[in-house]
């Protein structure tokens, strides 16, 4: 099935593909990496800055994100196309995305801490470590009752208490 496609939504198409090569074979730094997957996200998505159906436009926001993301990449080459990689493309973006997805839920082994061998020196620094922290705990319990009981709220003071007290007279006029 051979698609007609214009100038731009053509262009486009050669400019996703060579950046999807250029992403998937990491030549790429990582902020150009990420400029680049985010032009090929925007060429993938369903949500566009100008509906496609729109004539003149409609593929313009596809064009121009992905032209300054070539620029960006210095990626210079546009590949021709055959009639079937044009229609493996999405698939193709769609495999992309997911295996990136997926590597990126994907927990790193550094990230994983390794328990310890049960050694009585790790149970001693484990059993200093807890005594050390309920002892903490323990004083800050002490002081707060000290606190609580040592310390009462003062009462509200009145208007004809505070003209007592500081010699000052309250007048109603």
């Amino acid at each position: 099935m051979k698609q007609d496609l214009g100038y731009l939504p053509l262009f486009s198409a050669k400019m996703a593909f060579a950046l999807l090569g250029a992403c998937e074979t990491g030549q790429l730094s990582a902020d150009a990496e990420e400029y680049a997957i985010d032009a090929l996200k925007h060429y993938n998505s369903d949500w566009k800055w100008f509906p496609e159906p729109l004539p003149g436009l409609g593929h313009l926001d596809d064009f121009i994100y992905l032209l300054s993301a070539m620029w960006v990449c210095q990626e210079g080459q546009f590949p021709r196309l055959t009639a079937a990689e044009l229609e493996l493309l999405p698939k193709r973006l769609n495999s992309f995305f997911r295996r990136r997805a997926k590597a990126l839920l994907e927990v790193p082994s550094e990230a994983i801490e390794i328990e310890e061998e049960s050694t009585p020196a790790a149970e001693e620094k484990t059993q200093e470590k807890t005594k050390q922290k309920n002892s903490k705990d323990n004083k800050r319990s002490a002081r707060m009752k000290n606190k609580s009981n040592s310390a009462q709220p003062p009462s509200p003071k009145r208007p004809s208490d505070l003209s007592k007290a500081e010699g000052a007279s309250i007048s109603f006029q």
